[in-house]
């Protein structure tokens, strides 16, 4: 970051507008950037610059998810963006960062996606890569995405070889489920978390919008269940309060079908990160040690009945 010894930096938008951000300070170092705060005007904002090994849709991702959300009076207030260096500045977000779930935290949670998810967007996937189709190309194009993951691990690992039985099920399952079928897609942020959501004015606001996309809700839903370890008392909460305000019969259905695909997902990603990091000898790896990616795939595991 340029002028960090000054404490503040200037950035030009995209809009060819230059932002003077003072009073910089370091804050954390995440998997896809290193996070500043800082002010613009005394307001307090959030400096986000990607990491060079993340890749460039995270910035993107992020600037085009809050621009809309804040065409629908919605997410953290859009500052400014400098493509070339992909820094992103927005309004910091303030309330009350819970890091344990609770009835009202599910509850405003459903509340708040329900009102996301009904920013109906016709393409699916990230910006400037958004593609028309069905639900059936949504999803292939998700499939895809791990079925490329599970090149980087060793399938004479018995779990691999098990995950590997369950992703062709889920597979074969949903072309025939999904196909010439139809939803409206809508924003998507696919890393709800509960240490990523503060509480407002009786509200939620979701502040980390890295992995946005466009696609059916439902994904997000389950990617919300999976990533929190929603029990079955925690998801018919959520639906309680999501699904009143919803005109969707085939949600849950879809919803359930998605949660297993998920788990392997989880699954996979903690078994490649573990041989990562036994291979470079390293004990954590953004934050994550062996032990705790051993619990996430054991987790995952046990949820697929592969344990």
């Amino acid at each position: 970051m340029q002028n960090r010894s000054a404490r503040k930096v200037k950035l030009s938008t995209s809009s060819g507008r230059l932002i003077e951000v003072t009073h910089l300070s370091s804050k954390q170092q995440t998997h896809y950037n290193v996070v500043y705060s800082g002010k613009v005007k005394n307001k307090n904002v959030v400096v986000k610059q990607k990491q060079r090994t993340s890749p460039d849709y995270t910035t993107r991702s992020e600037t085009a998810a809050i621009r809309l959300l804040n065409r629908h009076g919605m997410g953290p207030r859009f500052i400014g963006i400098d493509y070339n260096r992909m820094i992103l500045v927005r309004e910091k977000v303030g309330g009350a960062v819970h890091l344990k779930k609770s009835k009202k935290l599910i509850t405003l949670i459903a509340k708040e996606l329900c009102k996301i998810h009904k920013i109906k967007l016709v393409k699916y996937g990230r910006p400037f890569q958004r593609k028309k189709g069905s639900l059936q190309s949504f999803f292939v194009s998700e499939k895809r995405h791990l079925k490329d993951f599970f090149k980087h691990v060793d399938f004479g690992n018995k779990d691999v070889a098990k995950l590997w039985q369950q992703f062709l099920k889920i597979d074969k399952q949903t072309q025939a489920m999904f196909a010439n079928t139809s939803v409206p897609f809508s924003l998507l942020n696919l890393d709800v978390v509960v240490n990523n959501v503060a509480v407002k004015n009786g509200r939620a606001h979701f502040f980390d919008w890295n992995a946005a996309k466009a696609g059916d809700p439902a994904m997000d839903i389950s990617r919300l269940f999976v990533l929190n370890n929603f029990s079955s008392k925690e998801q018919r909460l959520f639906f309680e309060k999501y699904g009143k305000q919803i005109n969707d019969p085939f949600l849950i259905q879809r919803v359930s079908v998605y949660n297993p695909f998920f788990q392997i997902g989880q699954a996979v990603e903690a078994i490649y990160l573990i041989s990562l990091l036994k291979r470079r000898h390293q004990r954590y790896f953004n934050g994550q040690t062996i032990e705790s990616l051993t619990e996430i795939k054991n987790t995952a595991l046990k949820e697929l009945n592969l344990l």
